[in-house]
């Protein structure tokens, strides 16, 4: 059905793919900007602010080596799309479920756990499509990416700060998931695993 639209070229792959990984981090500083309002809102203190904060990276600590190592056996396109959904749904839920410490806990968490899942296979999926001589030429672009993704949330979510509230900014962030989703389908041909090297796109 998309086959028309894949990238096969290696340029226009690591646009694709650093695009992507640039707009799905969109969620990434919603939380930390919007703290200062939500903490007295929800009467948190600040060690529970502090753990809100670090559920973050409690879902990516647990997510990385479960859907990084999935890598090995399955087409990385399929753990990024699957990865972008569980962002979406954690900064939806946010939106609409969260109203204190342990809803926060639980899907600020799976907003961390979506981003262990688009990352590292998000560089697995270069890794898969390219020859060793572009991989060591066009990898170091990819892996700047999330300097990017973060500088660019960061704005984007300061910016929603001086003119919308919290619940906006997870609106936004849950949609960039999305729209990262279908770019990563659209664009991105899969492959098979199980057909070898002869089957990358070199």
């Amino acid at each position: 059905m998309y086959k028309k639209f894949y990238f096969t070229s290696p340029i226009n792959l690591l646009l694709i793919v650093c695009l992507t990984e640039i707009i799905s981090m969109t969620s990434y500083a919603t939380w930390p900007i919007f703290l200062v309002k939500l903490q007295p809102i929800w009467n948190l203190n600040n060690f529970q602010t502090g753990w809100v904060s670090g559920s973050f990276f409690i879902g990516y600590v647990i997510g990385t080596p479960v859907l990084v190592g999935l890598t090995d056996i399955l087409d990385s396109k399929k753990i990024y799309i699957y990865s972008c959904l569980i962002s979406f749904f954690g900064a939806f839920g946010f939106w609409v479920f969260a109203n204190g410490f342990w809803s926060a806990c639980f899907y600020w968490g799976l907003v961390g756990l979506g981003l262990s899942g688009t990352y590292m296979p998000g560089l697995q999926i270069l890794n898969e499509r390219l020859d060793s001589i572009k991989r060591i030429k066009l990898l170091p672009y990819y892996t700047a990416s999330f300097g990017f993704g973060t500088a660019l949330s960061f704005f984007t979510i300061g910016l929603i700060y001086s003119f919308y509230n919290w619940k906006i900014a997870f609106i936004i962030g849950g949609l960039a998931s999305l729209f990262s989703l279908f770019l990563i389908l659209i664009f991105v041909k899969p492959i098979k695993k199980n057909q070898g090297k002869k089957n990358l796109l070199l």
